[in-house]
């Protein structure tokens, strides 16, 4: 027993390098997604009630007017985490470095799932011939198949990653405001000012790739909140300019919904209302950040976030709704069996295949770039 703790201990170590309250982020986000997915909109799908899921709406989702049962103030959360850690990173990682990183990080664990989902024989590829499997696998690996309409899905969540890849692409086209500190305010207010023209040009080339790319920076002014939180922390921006940034971000996302998803304007399914409340939660635990400390079974969650939120799809709710509807089973001792099997390989994922090429992309990059280091302000 002492020998299993000591090891737990060793993979999750809690040292003064991790951010407590991103960790408390990180985790909270992951959870929300899961719970999105294995309760309110799987039983809606199925047709089904179960007595926690219909609490939660009844008390927290359908009078908060919380959108998706909770799964988009989770992405809205990673969004906002994502634009805090890559204006900390940007400015002290080369592009090489800052490229492979992000490489190695999405696409390794991205490919095993894809692989695994193509070996069930899912619905979408049913009557395909290999070579038809084969390029709508690539095509979901990276990411172009949502640049296609109408479009071929193996894996829900993916969208989200395409969304990330493109502010990534963002932030290394803006990088030289980023590296300079008289320029770096300028940063987010980019972000935004892009993420408005791409939104309101997305139609003039009617409704191909470009339009398909440019629903992505609806998305944008998310990760621009991140990033403002990030520079105040380091006092690299004035709180004036802090807010009007903020209330700008806001205002052009909401600009986004409005061209293109109408349908989450309604008061009780509302994209711009869950925003507002994402922006609430991280704002508030940023403020607390240094009152909040590390705790090891959040480490473990906030540390596998990314391998769960593509297992839990994957392999969760695919193995929640057979135990459901082929075998009989209870929906509560479905959902604990899921969300355990869901937990375990998440970590046996995370050590195999997540963690080494994570190690991997930071041996072939220090010894190319070191980084510069951390500025004041900045954990």
């Amino acid at each position: 027993m002492r020998s299993a703790r000591d090891t737990f201990r060793r993979i999750v170590p809690l040292d003064s390098s991790r951010m407590a309250w991103l960790d408390f982020l990180r985790a909270s986000a992951v959870l929300l997604v899961m719970w999105d997915h294995f309760t309110g909109d799987l039983l809606k799908k199925l047709g089904r009630t179960w007595t926690p899921n219909s609490v939660m709406n009844a008390l927290v989702f359908e009078p908060l007017a919380i959108t998706q049962y909770g799964g988009f103030l989770g992405v809205t959360i990673f969004f906002m985490i994502s634009g805090y850690i890559i204006t900390v990173v940007l400015a002290r990682e080369s592009p090489r470095t800052f490229v492979l990183r992000r490489v190695f990080r999405i696409f390794p664990l991205l490919a095993v799932m894809i692989l695994v989902v193509v070996m069930t024989n899912p619905p979408q590829l049913e009557g395909m011939s290999a070579g038809q499997i084969v390029q709508h696998a690539i095509e979901n690996l990276t990411l172009t198949n949502y640049l296609h309409s109408p479009q071929l899905v193996l894996i829900g969540i993916a969208w989200t990653l395409a969304v990330e890849l493109a502010f990534y692409a963002a932030a290394l086209l803006l990088r030289p405001l980023a590296e300079r500190p008289r320029t770096r305010a300028f940063f987010p207010l980019a972000l935004i000012l892009m993420s408005a023209l791409f939104i309101a040009t997305a139609r003039v080339f009617g409704g191909g790739p470009y339009f398909q790319f440019s629903v992505y920076f609806l998305y944008v002014p998310i990760f621009a909140i991140g990033s403002l939180l990030a520079l105040r922390a380091s006092n690299q921006i004035r709180p004036l300019w802090a807010w009007a940034s903020g209330v700008l971000a806001y205002g052009v996302f909401l600009f986004g919904t409005t061209s293109f998803y109408p349908q989450f304007l309604s008061p009780e399914d509302s994209y711009p209302v869950t925003f507002a409340y994402a922006v609430a939660i991280f704002g508030i635990v940023w403020f607390f950040r240094d009152s909040i400390r590390p705790n090891r079974f959040v480490a473990v969650i906030a540390l596998l976030s990314y391998s769960i939120y593509l297992v839990h799809g994957v392999v969760g709710r695919p193995l929640l709704t057979w135990l459901v509807v082929s075998q009989g089973w209870t929906y509560s001792a479905a959902f604990l069996v899921a969300v355990l099997v869901t937990f375990v390989l998440s970590a046996l994922t995370y050590l195999t295949i997540e963690r080494p090429s994570n190690n991997f992309a930071r041996r072939i990059t220090s010894k190319a770039s070191p980084q510069k280091p951390v500025e004041s302000g900045v954990r």
